[in-house]
């Protein structure tokens, strides 16, 4: 116990000096030119969780996406998902993030061949004519907004997505209001929600240690690095609830030593909506 203290002890410490760095304006701005999404370029491991499998999790629990009006929430350094929904036959995408990534350098042109060349393969559908060169900027079908999904502007889709963004917005609230006000009368949306400790599960037996830090401490390391809201399972289903979707809670992970739920993938629709998700 007195390891994991000491342990716990220094990475709090030194989680504070880099949240204060972090708010340095200077020192903010530089760090956000850097990519997030993927600190290298692309592998065929993280392909497969950046590119492929939010368009998969959306046909699941959605249906075909042909046609279909997309936005994603929170897509990161790249377009990659973008591109997916597009070779899958979706009539337009849209992308909402507070910091927007290099959605056109190199290291996402990269991403975007990687995706070309695995779609065939995962999908099972031929590639359509997209270039990978000329993508996002050559394609009126694909727009991004510098903004977080609380103050987007009037948009409307058929597929409102993310994949583990939502447990870090600080108004999850908003963030549901935001879902109804967004999706069409019969649209869906669609998050996959990450509710560990994102590295804080330090001792394997007690994976819950991070939500038992003082909130002042929580804040006082991750306020300006975007740190998980610590908002749990139940908690985050009832706050969706009320905002007047229905939400049906689908792939749910355990903890591995507790029976508590790690990730969750929701799916939503506007209430009155007919049939349930499968």
């Amino acid at each position: 116990m007195k390891y994991i203290t000491t342990q716990i002890a220094n990475m709090a410490l030194r989680e504070i000096v880099k949240n204060l760095v972090m708010g340095i304006g200077p020192v903010r701005r530089m760090r956000l030119r850097r990519r997030r999404t993927a600190t290298t370029a692309p592998s065929l491991q993280t392909l497969f969780i950046y590119a492929f499998r939010l368009p998969s999790i959306c046909i699941k629990y959605g249906g075909s996406v042909v046609g279909k009006e997309v936005i994603e929430i929170g897509p990161g350094d790249n377009l990659a998902n973008g591109l997916t929904f597009l070779a899958l036959g979706a009539k337009s995408y849209t992308a909402l993030d507070r910091f927007p990534g290099p959605y056109s350098s190199p290291t996402a042109k990269s991403w975007y061949r990687l995706t070309r060349d695995n779609f065939e393969g995962t999908f099972g559908h031929k590639w359509p004519d997209l270039s990978p060169e000329s993508f996002p900027e050559a394609y009126p079908t694909i727009r991004t907004f510098a903004t977080p999904v609380e103050s987007a502007p009037a948009l409307k889709a058929d597929i409102v997505c993310s994949h583990n963004v939502a447990e870090h917005v600080s108004d999850l609230r908003s963030f549901a209001e935001a879902n109804k006000r967004m999706l069409n009368a019969n649209g869906i949306a669609i998050h996959v929600v990450d509710f560990g400790g994102h590295n804080w599960e330090l001792d394997p037996h007690d994976p819950f240690m991070f939500r038992r830090l003082p909130s002042w401490l929580w804040s006082a390391m991750g306020s300006n690095r975007g740190y998980p809201n610590r908002i749990p399972f139940d908690e985050f289903t009832s706050i969706m609830r009320e905002s007047g979707l229905d939400v049906f809670a689908r792939d749910l992970k355990p903890f591995r030593y507790d029976a508590a739920v790690q990730e969750a993938t929701f799916v939503c629709k506007p209430r009155l909506s007919c049939g349930i998700p499968g």
